[in-house]
């Protein structure tokens, strides 16, 4: 699943700043990609499983989704322990299948806010964190330079099993 802005990458050469158009569409992506990764706690296969956005849409989405009821781990130590708490290899450790985030945050001894739906963390695009399907309400958010690069990393995340993807832009033609 990725996301992009229309015409956002015009916006940041020509004036450094997103214009409020592309930000109310941000807003909507961010708020639409929490309910959709958090509805039963990830378990549907048509749930956001992993977010590759542009580069220079990133920060803001990720501040949206927050707004929204996601919560963000920085801490690369953190990141750690949620990955080697719900991966094994190349699969989820079913134990945290379908778990509430504020679960499996306290697992790794981190207190969630009330509310908090969702966790999200950065990460490279590589394995585990990004694809292994978990099933659990944790979005990988990976940033892609181009759009290229975002549609090609797409189409590697789903494995060919031919899966839902959603592409959140205004723009006709590339």
């Amino acid at each position: 699943l990725f996301y992009q802005a229309d015409g956002v990458i015009q916006d940041i050469v020509r004036s450094r700043r997103l214009g409020n158009v592309y930000k109310r569409q941000i807003e909507k992506a961010a708020r639409d990609i929490v309910l959709g990764s958090s509805f039963d706690n990830n378990l549907p296969c048509t749930d956001e499983k992993e977010v590759i956005a542009l580069d220079a849409i990133t920060d803001l989405l990720k501040f949206e989704m927050v707004k929204n009821g996601a919560y963000e781990l920085r801490d690369p130590a953190l990141i750690d322990k949620l990955v080697a708490l719900v991966v094994n290899g190349r699969h989820a450790v079913t134990d945290w299948v379908g778990k509430d985030a504020s679960v499996i945050l306290e697992a790794i001894g981190v207190l969630a806010p009330a509310g908090t739906r969702l966790i999200i963390a950065e990460a490279p695009f590589e394995p585990p964190f990004v694809r292994v399907e978990l099933m659990m309400p944790i979005l990988a958010i990976v940033r892609a330079a181009t759009l290229d690069q975002a549609m090609d990393w797409a189409a590697i995340t789903e494995h060919g099993n031919r899966d839902t993807e959603a592409h959140d832009s205004q723009q006709r033609e590339q």
